[in-house]
């Protein structure tokens, strides 16, 4: 088939055209490769550590970078490790109570489901007012319980249980008393 006369270029244009296609195709070959590598997904950083790091520093030694991982990791919520990183501290019983609480509260809040907390919130309480408390300290208690409001309900009986374990005239059972009064009220 040949191109009627009036739609064909003029010889000079052909000429250009031909000497400015391997150009044209270079051009785009490293525009494709610009590209491509401008596209790749950036690792997401939360308080200047990455997924990984706030997961090692979650299982660390040091308490403070703990909690700092635990409220770190519910930023993360698309990603699994950091749920299960979460879920981790919360069944841990070797975590001290007070943060497993908070590691309870920031995976409820990432997640919206008590579904799996309330099994180890409840071990937890047990354990830190199933004698005399070295920690009498309720608010991070208190913190869940807020979040979880009317979920919380089930905890009510360990919470009343502990309260009336705490029998001792010293400072620590009246202070883990007054808190665990507040923290039973808070319960819708």
């Amino acid at each position: 088939m040949t191109v009627p006369e009036h739609h064909q270029l003029p010889s000079n244009a052909r000429a250009k055209t031909k000497r400015l296609a391997p150009v044209g195709l270079l051009v785009f070959i490293l525009l494709a490769a610009l590209g491509e590598s401008g596209c790749k997904k950036q690792e997401a950083v939360v308080a200047g550590r990455t997924l990984a790091e706030w997961i090692a520093a979650s299982r660390g030694r040091e308490a403070i970078l703990r909690i700092q991982a635990y409220q770190s990791l519910r930023l993360f919520p698309g990603e699994p490790s950091a749920r299960e990183a979460l879920q981790a501290a919360v069944n841990n019983s070797s975590v001290p109570s007070r943060e497993r609480y908070t590691a309870a509260m920031h995976l409820y809040r990432m997640t919206g489901s008590d579904e799996g907390l309330l099994a180890p919130v409840t071990a937890a309480i047990d354990a830190q007012f199933g004698r005399v408390p070295s920690d009498p300290s309720t608010k991070e208690l208190e913190e869940l319980v807020f979040w979880l409001g009317a979920r919380a309900k089930s905890l009510t009986p360990v919470l009343r249980q502990a309260r009336g374990r705490m029998t001792g005239s010293d400072l620590a059972s009246a202070q883990a008393r007054q808190g665990l009064d507040k923290t039973i009220q808070a319960i819708p």
